[in-house]
């Protein structure tokens, strides 16, 4: 990863030597919100949430921990099952429709959408790029320890490749490669953006005691339609 470089020195070279002041403002976006509604039985919610533009319209939307279950009549929600990541399409044109795909097993802690090939891991799938009709999704692979803050730790950064994202979501093929430089302290599931030839990824490095530094890396698109993640 010799073209790796931090945020810091990334916004150096954008800005240059003269400060900037960056203002942010989130709102409501009731066109959007209309496609994630819980549902009286199946999909209730989810976390992490990004998304991705395939084409016609179409938006791929990758969730985290997702809450599958039924609606209540007093609007409470009853959770047979919490897959650790699926998947929706949304075509912004069309009428709202059951738009979710889901993977999960009831009682499971690993299934998912896409489930790591190591036995009692799992995907958090963060981030994720598009390049003509495939999808690379970035995910850290975690698995369940049950000591320190949160009870489960990270193996690497996986790149799920899907080559061809048309058609039904069930019958996509994936393949799964480690990331380079992922180590249970280095993660490369922030952030993905295509721009000029490149995938340019958005991780995080905590192995530092109490400090975390944000990290960038690229790969051009014709290495990563190769798989040849020793691009990056």
């Amino acid at each position: 990863m010799e073209r790796l470089l931090t945020v810091l020195t990334l916004l150096l070279l954008v800005v240059g030597a003269t400060a900037q002041t960056w203002a942010f403002q989130s709102s409501l976006a009731p066109e959007i919100q209309q496609y994630f509604l819980a549902q009286q039985q199946g999909w209730l919610g989810a976390d992490v949430g990004t998304s991705v533009y395939l084409c016609n319209s179409t938006y791929l939307w990758i969730w985290g921990d997702t809450v599958v279950g039924k609606l209540l009549p007093n609007n409470t929600r009853w959770m047979y099952a919490m897959p650790r990541n699926t998947i929706s399409l949304v075509d912004m044109t069309a009428p709202v429709t059951n738009t979710h795909y889901m993977r999960y097993a009831v009682g499971s802690e690993t299934e998912g959408f896409w489930t790591p090939d190591v036995p009692t891991r799992w995907f958090w799938a963060t981030a994720a790029a598009a390049v003509d009709d495939a999808v690379y999704v970035f995910a850290s692979q975690l698995w369940q320890n049950n000591t320190g803050q949160w009870g489960f730790v990270q193996d690497y950064s996986v790149l799920i490749s899907i080559p061809d994202s048309s058609g039904n979501p069930y019958s996509w093929t994936s393949s799964q490669q480690q990331l380079p430089l992922s180590s249970p302290t280095v993660s490369w599931s922030n952030a993905a953006v295509v721009s000029d030839g490149f995938v340019y990824v958005l991780g995080c490095n905590t192995s530092s005691p109490y400090t975390s530094y944000n990290t960038l890396a690229r790969i051009s698109t014709a290495a990563l339609q190769q798989a040849d993640l020793s691009q990056m």
